[in-house]
Formats: C-alpha cells, structure tokens, sequence
C-alpha cells in the first residue's frame, strides 16, 4: 500500500527530475528483486509534448505588418495545433508556418496559448514584446533627401513624397504619408503654406512646384503617415528642406 501511494502522488507530475525522484525513492525502499516493477512503471510514465515556436526574422512583434512564426511539434500534429494570440490574428500559411497581425497595438506585451486539440490541453504560453515599427525616413519624389539643388531637377522629382523604412526586413503593405505641409519662400518674398493630403501633389502645391527658380525655399513638415494596418497616424520628426540653385 505503500508503494502504491507513492506512485500516485507523483504520476501527474510531468518532469524528467520527477521520474528520478520517484525512482530514487523506490530503490531506497524495495529489495534488490523489486527492481524489475520500477522499470516497468517508469516506461508507463508519459512526458509532455514538446512545442517549440519561433519568429521568423525578428525577436519581438510589431503592429501594422503579418508577422512571420514557425512552429514545430515531434508530438502533435499541426492540424492539432491551435494557436490563440492575446491580440490581432493568427492564420496558417503552410505546413508548420503562421502569419500574426496586429493592426491596433496597445500594449506592450502580447501571449501566445498553445493548445492541443486531441487532447484538449494547454501545450504552452508564450509572452511577446510588441515594439513599434522604426520610424521611417522621408524623401522627395521616394529617392531625394533635403539638398540644394537646380530648379530643373527640382521640377523634374516625382511629383510627391515618399518613406523609406531603413533596416527592417518585414514589408509593409498599406498605409504611407497621409498628409504634410509645405511652406514656399520665393527669394525675396514672403512664404505660402499649403496643405496636402496624401503622399502627391495636390493641384495647389504643384502650382507652387512648378514655380521654382534660383534662391527659392520648400520645407516640407508635419509630415503624418501609418503603417500598413495600423490606423494610429503618428508625425516624422524629420523634415525636407530644400534650396534652388
């Protein structure tokens, strides 16, 4: 009866050091010809599956973008698997490979349940960080930083603005400039400033474009974009200043 009661208080535990223990445990107390039964009870001893999950190209998530996570099981099945994220949304891509998005970040933190669904059991729980995208950097017609530079190149730019997300792997569909401000300086007069929503000229800033001559100013501020699902409008805290020569 002893023994038998050992072996209950320890059969639900689910470590390799709670096999040793118990198995320490009835070596100190049967004889030497006992020692047959204690292999037989640990061969019956069931361990839990193993999961392991990774994010494909960085170490944390970031909203507005489908992050790209590869989960591997030598137990499970995949299509046992259910993944269940605190925030956004989690779809199967292939065989083993899933995309998360999170297209309204609020919080810093984001956990992954891991369950089986033959056994109907939690598997594993896995918190995130949730880091936002790197601001990018802007540029005239998506190639030209601020500069001095002669009206007939000026004119000549792609008629709008562009971001450059530098030194991020992921891409990053939708969103973009939103909107921005531009303030002309003709040489020797006073500035206009318009509005323009949207990464292209409007008519109005294109008429002032279109009059670019030596000595003339455009600073081009309040620049607001999103990026790609995410809905926050955030504001560059970079500017474009340009100078015709």
């Amino acid at each position: 009866m002893f023994i038998h009661s050992t072996f209950l208080n320890v059969v639900g535990s689910h470590t390799d050091t709670d096999v040793r223990t118990f198995v320490q445990k009835l070596q100190n107390m049967l004889p030497r010809n006992s020692l047959l039964a204690i292999g037989f009870l640990c061969f019956s001893f069931s361990l839990p599956a193993q999961v392991a999950v990774s994010l494909d190209k960085m170490n944390v998530l970031y909203p507005g973008i489908e992050n790209l996570m590869t989960v591997v099981s030598t137990d499970i099945p995949d299509s046992n698997l259910l993944l269940i994220p605190s925030i956004g949304k989690i779809h199967r891509s292939g065989l083993g490979h899933y995309g998360w998005t999170i297209c309204h970040r609020d919080t810093n933190f984001a956990t992954l349940t891991v369950r089986d669904l033959q056994g109907d059991s939690v598997v594993r729980i896995l918190t995130y960080r949730v880091n936002r995208i790197p601001e990018p950097t802007p540029y005239l017609g998506g190639k030209n930083k601020s500069s001095v530079m002669g009206n007939g190149v000026y004119c000549g730019v792609s008629g709008g603005l562009g971001l450059v997300f530098n030194n991020f792997d992921y891409p990053i569909k939708g969103g973009g400039i939103v909107s921005f401000d531009l303030h002309y300086i003709p040489k020797g007069q006073d500035g206009v400033v318009k509005r323009n929503s949207g990464p292209r000229w409007n008519s109005e800033v294109q008429d002032q474009i279109s009059k670019a001559k030596p000595g003339d100013e455009y600073h081009f501020y309040n620049i607001a974009y999103r990026c790609g699902c995410d809905p926050m409008v955030r504001y560059l805290s970079e500017e474009l200043n340009y100078k015709i020569k």
